[in-house]
């Protein structure tokens, strides 16, 4: 007989007239038993075994029990008067995110949508020195592909990450202008993380944000309770070496706490020529005043510049230099050797500091204020190459040599006046013997310099006005303006550099003096004004203002919510390149959204839930200038209107969750950019107008019990372009009309985001210190872009090969007396080694006689995955 039985048992004889009650408590989050959890009753206390489990004596008096434990949110529960049990018969606590209320996307349980949560400790054992987004990768219908150090892209439900809410703490991060998130700016995001929410849909933010995917929402670690300190060194197989190092004071008794973290990383990079380094740092003080109020200042940082991959080669490119029939994955076009040195067209430099204080007021038991302001400066840019020799253009195959590198040497012997017999004819010098080149003449590395500031706040007031209803309901400010252009950063051996562009300032000369050097700065609040630009310079201005209410309904077995929110948009534009250039009018926006959901808990393991959305979304501000000008394409451009309907059902016992969910996602009159490269020149398309409907089913499930930890996900989507397009403009590098074609897209499918992917994870505990993991990924149904260079209407859809990864874990942790806790992580991401294409900028279809790799014509241009890599790493948290 079970022991726990037998001794309830032998107990509950003295007490043959009274009830006892019995139970067992678990973390919600990671499914693990709770020991030490207080459980009280008006007359009685008693606390969970090892194992979660109590028992407690009822008598007349009792009606409730208080569950609390330190870390997790407290839990009432109400017991009926002639009950032995309680409902539910098994109790979750929630761990407490020590952040402002205001931060989180929602809570666990508290409504129908759907939350995934990754915690510190699952972080720490998979990441390894990849990025932070990559984790993300585990959870159903989200993909994530990367070229090298923080170049990242994240795709939910075939939604790229412009239209997917990225939230640090809180404050939306997306690009104002485009809806991008360039992960490379917060380079250590994975050692200061505690929580990363994510939601599909529309989502659960109190506040506005371009929602269309999904949410991610990272919540940075508070100022530990405990003082004390942590060192962590990691070193990975493609040449990367990071150290950390981080201290908490502890909280005081006067509710005083402060951390600090700083690292320092560099490394080689899994791609040809992607070498990278960096700087980080975290600085975060809290503050508790009489209980009443919550005060968190906290800073982040990364200066960092790292080189680039950011052209796709064609697949006959990677096996050309490979060994013919295995492609070359490390392969990147866009380097070479410079006087004997390393030198790349592409080149990424940046930093951009984020900074927010949050305050919590508890004003009395029944309402709270939660409130968040903040400010983000960000310096930096990214280089590419710019100008002709003879018309042919940087990616002509006359300037790679044998090995696919390009012949710096000789695009410097000829910008200096040299012979180079295959590049054609010879320049001649001008003013005086100088060589200058030009847009034209001559191949100059330019570097794109961006200088940005955004300030918000976002004010919450939570009233709960009785058991069944509660209201959040606030304001969202954010302002932001940058200014963008470009410079001149290297002539490979020119004189100076003529430009033509500036109409204040016509055949401007600028000579190495004024050079950009391509290298971040700690300052990010240094302006860009007495910089000399080329080609264009503007100032961008954006307003935001939002108004937002949201009731939840609870009764019983039902919870609900209902969610409005009204906002105003405003857009305007400057440039400082046109004659007595001047700003454009201001153009508002009116956008808004509303959002309802119901959960039933049929029972204690079964529930069932459903939401539905209508957001009708402000056009982008590349949309609203789009030709490049002060004159506002449309004043009359229509906001871009999403439905989105959910319907799901949910069961869970003690062991196992298992949740299914079927979705659809209408989105009409959407814009979107779209890029190709066409002769060596890239070519962009603006895409008004655009329809795509997004549907499909999830499945998500867990198993727990003692040592073993199972998890396995499936994502069957379908997702689609839903109409035609008429009249799209083309334009060239140098932002000018160079076309005008139609495009049939209606059934096309959306490329670069598998649309059917599984995984499973297991992890196991070979004992109290050792413990393995193990995940595999599969993804399938993914297709090639939109290809813009199509001579006719017509656009093929391109399917790629499918792939599976396998990714191995080993953490060993113990404690060594007087001194701390000392943790080992080895991680191996594509154990196997499997070649796959995470992206194709084309989709051409075979032919009766070219080239094939994998079924796909060779033709395409593609980006790989990386291949193998290992990470070790050792921390000591004292």
């Amino acid at each position: 007989m079970n022991l726990k039985w037998l001794w309830l048992f032998l107990i509950s004889i003295p007490f043959s007239y009274s009830q006892n009650i019995s139970s067992t408590i678990y973390d919600l989050q990671s499914g693990n038993t709770i020991d030490k959890a207080s459980i009280k009753t008006t007359s009685t206390t008693v606390f969970s075994d090892k194992n979660g489990f109590f028992l407690i004596k009822k008598d007349k008096n009792t009606k409730t029990l208080i569950i609390s434990k330190e870390g997790y949110q407290d839990q009432v529960i109400t017991i009926a008067d002639s009950s032995d049990t309680i409902s539910p018969k098994v109790i979750y606590l929630s761990p407490i995110i020590s952040i402002s209320e205001i931060t989180l996307l929602a809570k666990k349980r508290e409504n129908p949508l759907a939350l995934k949560t990754i915690k510190k400790a699952t972080i720490n054992k998979q990441l390894g020195n990849r990025d932070l987004p990559e984790i993300l990768n585990q959870n159903t219908s989200s993909y994530v592909s990367k070229s090298g150090y923080g170049d990242v892209k994240t795709y939910i439900r075939g939604f790229s990450q412009s239209n997917v809410a990225v939230l640090i703490n809180g404050v939306p991060v997306n690009d104002l202008e485009t809806g991008e998130v360039y992960w490379s700016n917060w380079t250590d995001l994975g050692e200061i993380t505690s929580v990363i929410q994510t939601q599909k849909g529309l989502g659960d933010a109190k506040i506005t944000v371009p929602a269309v995917g999904g949410s991610i929402n990272i919540i940075t670690s508070s100022s530990s309770k405990k003082q004390g300190g942590s060192i962590k060194l990691i070193t990975s197989s493609e040449g990367y070496f990071k150290k950390t190092i981080g201290y908490n004071t502890g909280k005081s008794k006067n509710g005083l706490a402060a951390s600090i973290l700083l690292s320092h990383f560099y490394g080689n990079g899994y791609i040809d020529a992607t070498a990278a380094k960096g700087y980080s740092y975290y600085f975060n003080i809290d503050y508790d005043i009489a209980k009443k109020h919550q005060l968190n200042f906290n800073i982040i940082g990364s200066p960092q510049e790292h080189e680039q991959h950011n052209i796709a080669s064609t697949i006959t490119k990677y096996l050309k230099y490979g060994d013919g029939n295995t492609p070359n994955i490390k392969y990147n076009s866009e380097w070479g050797f410079l006087n004997g040195k390393p030198f790349t067209w592409s080149k990424n430099f940046f930093h951009k500091p984020i900074t927010s204080i949050n305050w919590n007021w508890r004003i009395n038991t029944t309402t709270k204020l939660n409130s968040v302001f903040y400010g983000a400066w960000g310096k930096g840019g990214g280089t590419a190459a710019v100008g002709a020799i003879n018309f042919l253009y940087p990616a002509n195959e006359n300037f790679y040599n044998e090995n696919g590198q390009i012949r710096f040497d000789d695009i410097y012997a000829w910008n200096t006046g040299a012979t180079v017999s295959d590049f054609g004819s010879t320049r001649t010098a001008i003013n005086n013997g100088l060589y200058i080149n030009n847009i034209n003449d001559g191949l100059t590395r330019y570097a794109f310099i961006n200088n940005h500031a955004w300030y918000g706040s976002i004010i919450n007031i939570k009233h709960i006005f009785n058991a069944n209803f509660k209201l959040n309901a606030g304001i969202d400010l954010r302002t932001a303006q940058g200014k963008s252009g470009l410079a001149v950063n290297n002539t490979l051996g020119a004189d100076a550099y003529l430009d033509f562009f500036n109409e204040n300032n016509p055949n401007n000369t600028i000579y190495p003096k004024d050079y950009l050097t391509a290298s971040s700065s700690f300052n990010p609040l240094k302006s860009i004004d007495n910089l000399q630009k080329i080609i264009f310079y503007t100032q961008s201005k954006t307003k935001w203002t939002s108004l937002y209410a949201r009731l939840n309904y609870n009764y019983k077995t039902l919870k609900s919510f209902l969610q409005l929110n009204i906002s105003k948009k405003a857009y305007q534009r400057e440039n400082f390149f046109e004659l007595n250039s001047k700003s454009s009018p201001w153009i508002s926006k009116t956008g808004g959204n509303i959002k309802l959901g119901i959960n039933y808990n049929i029972n204690n393991n079964h529930h069932l839930f459903s939401n539905y959305g209508i957001f009708s979304k402000q056009p982008s501000y590349e949309a609203v200038f789009a030709n490049y000008s002060n004159n506002i394409i449309d004043s009359n451009l229509s906001n871009e209107l999403i439905n989105n309907a959910e319907i799901g059902y949910g069961y869970k016992n003690n062991h196992f969750t298992l949740d299914i969910c079927a979705y659809y996602t209408n989105w009409k009159d959407r814009f979107s950019t779209i890029s190709s490269y066409v002769n060596g020149q890239q070519i962009t398309g603006k895409l008004f107008g655009l329809s795509e409907i997004h549907q499909g089913i999830e499945l998500e499930s867990k198993y727990f019990k003692n040592k073993i930890s199972i998890g396995a996900n499936l994502s069957i989507g379908n997702w689609e372009y839903a109409n035609n397009l008429k009249n799209i403009k083309l334009y060239n590098s140098l932002q000018q009309e160079i076309a005008i074609r139609d495009y049939n897209l209606k059934n096309i499918k959306v490329g670069n985001s598998p649309q059917l992917t599984a995984n499973y994870n297991i992890a196991y505990k070979i004992n109290s210190k050792l413990e393995i993991g193990l995940q595999q990924l599969f993804n399938s149904n993914m297709y090639g872009n939109i290809n813009l260079n199509n001579t006719n209407s017509n656009i093929e859809n391109l399917k790629l090969p499918s792939y599976s990864l396998l990714n191995l874990q080993g953490n060993y942790q113990t404690k060594i007396k007087k001194i701390g806790t000392i943790r080992f992580n080895i991680n191996v991401n594509n154990l196997l080694n499997t070649k796959y294409i995470n992206e194709s900028k084309t989709s051409i279809l075979n032919t009766s006689s070219n080239q094939t790799w994998k079924g796909i014509n060779a033709e395409n241009e593609v980006f790989f995955g990386w291949g193998r890599t290992a990470s070790i790493s050792i921390a000591l948290q004292f």
